[in-house]
């Protein structure tokens, strides 16, 4: 479960936990773009923040209104993912598209409301990189 909740770095030396033993039986690989869908999730998606109900979603008769309170930081180190993604040569739309398809199967793994936080955030972001292709 590659995100930064997940990172322990000690003396420059990186360290996962709740790592996955395999990808579809495979123990060798994965998906890489799985991997980089869940760091751009946490990058959005601030658990702690999360955890302190800092997020809203407001169903409207023609709309919905999703909030998200985000950290300077993250912010930044968006930028510093998005950097990364265009020199190894990723391609950022199909980042962002499995990062929304990840919301999406997070949402009924959680309660009101924050199910329905993910559901929007999920269809939102799906929804407007599809109209950028």
């Amino acid at each position: 479960d590659f995100i930064l909740d997940n990172l322990i770095i000690k003396d420059g030396v990186f360290k996962f936990l709740d790592w996955r033993q395999d990808f579809c039986g495979e123990i060798d690989g994965g998906d890489v773009y799985y991997d980089l869908a869940k760091m751009n999730h946490s990058l959005y998606f601030d658990h702690h923040l999360i955890t302190n109900n800092n997020f809203k979603s407001e169903e409207c008769e023609n709309y919905v209104n999703i909030e998200l309170l985000c950290k300077f930081s993250s912010i930044e180190k968006r930028e510093k993912f998005k950097q990364f993604i265009k020199n190894y040569g990723y391609n950022e739309t199909k980042i962002n598209i499995l990062t929304s398809i990840i919301w999406l199967n997070m949402s009924p793994l959680h309660i009101y409301p924050l199910n329905k936080f993910l559901y929007f955030l999920g269809i939102y972001t799906l929804q407007k990189q599809l109209n950028e292709l």
